[in-house]
């Protein structure tokens, strides 16, 4: 159920792959609006005492994906940038929620530098702990392949290859015009 448009008007929602720069990018547009930034992973884990590696290992990934949907909607009555996970669109039908609820900004990179910036902080993601370089390679791959038709929903796409500050300014005005309509 939509929160009332003059909170829509509050809310922007950053997804895409894990290691693609949502908080990053998050926490450089907190500078251009009066919002706070949420990132959604460590709200969870401020949430539940637990990290998400624990709560995947202990719990299981259906568990953590319902936790997850419920922190989203439980930040999402207030004015945020929120930089959500990279499975956070594709389950419990958040996508719909947050293209309802908000402004949804798809941020990209090619699969090559995602697998680096992955590589760089593997044991931070369950998904991609105790993988080679090859097995990180092809699971970041098919995992891009299953969830870019939900990505793809979002009203902005921004590529995160290379940001300038006038890329950044142009988001920003991207986004405003998203918030007035």
């Amino acid at each position: 159920m939509p929160v009332s448009d003059k909170k829509k008007r509050n809310l922007i929602y950053l997804v895409g792959m894990p290691g693609v720069g949502k908080s990053t990018i998050g926490k450089k547009l907190k500078k251009h609006f009066e919002f706070e930034f949420i990132d959604l992973d460590r709200e969870i884990e401020n949430t539940t005492k637990h990290s998400i590696s624990s709560i995947f290992v202990k719990y299981g990934e259906e568990t953590f994906r319902d936790i997850e949907a419920k922190v989203l909607r439980s930040v999402s009555n207030q004015s945020v940038i929120i930089a959500t996970g990279g499975g956070t669109p594709i389950y419990q039908d958040n996508m719909h929620f947050m293209l309802q609820n908000g402004v949804v900004t798809y941020l990209t990179l090619p699969i090559e530098m995602l697998v680096g910036r992955v590589n760089q902080s593997r044991t931070k993601r369950p998904l991609f702990e105790g993988k080679t370089d090859a097995e990180l390679q092809s699971f970041i791959s098919e995992l891009y392949q299953r969830r870019k038709h939900v990505y793809e929903n979002a009203q902005i796409h921004f590529s995160t290859k290379s940001v300038t500050t006038g890329d950044l300014l142009s988001l920003t005005e991207k986004i405003r015009s998203y918030l007035k309509s």
